[in-house]
């Protein structure tokens, strides 16, 4: 069976995060009972091309924005905010089908 996932940006009070998951309702209970709002996702799509793109941009995201401690996809809105996934896209330089 094929694995689908989808791609996700959320906020809350002076940070921002992204991720992915295959249960779209359930992730965004959880992250709702811990103060997150969504502020945009993409998806279903091929489970192998999104984790790809997470590599990316965790990657970037950690090299050129800087991570909150202890966290691999949450950063400082004073460091870098976005509003939405293409401008996430824009400011990274990183090239996706996905948004």
């Amino acid at each position: 069976m094929k694995k689908i996932l989808y791609f996700y940006l959320m906020q809350r009070p002076g940070e921002q995060q992204f991720g992915i998951t295959t249960n779209f309702t359930k992730r965004m209970a959880d992250h709702k009972s811990n103060g997150w709002t969504l502020i945009e996702h993409v998806g279903p799509f091929d489970g192998k091309e999104v984790q790809e793109t997470e590599s990316k941009f965790k990657k970037w995201l950690r090299n050129k924005i800087g991570l909150i401690d202890g966290s691999t996809e949450n950063w400082l809105t004073s460091s870098m905010e976005v509003g939405s996934l293409a401008e996430l896209k824009e400011i990274s330089g990183i090239q996706t089908d996905i948004f």
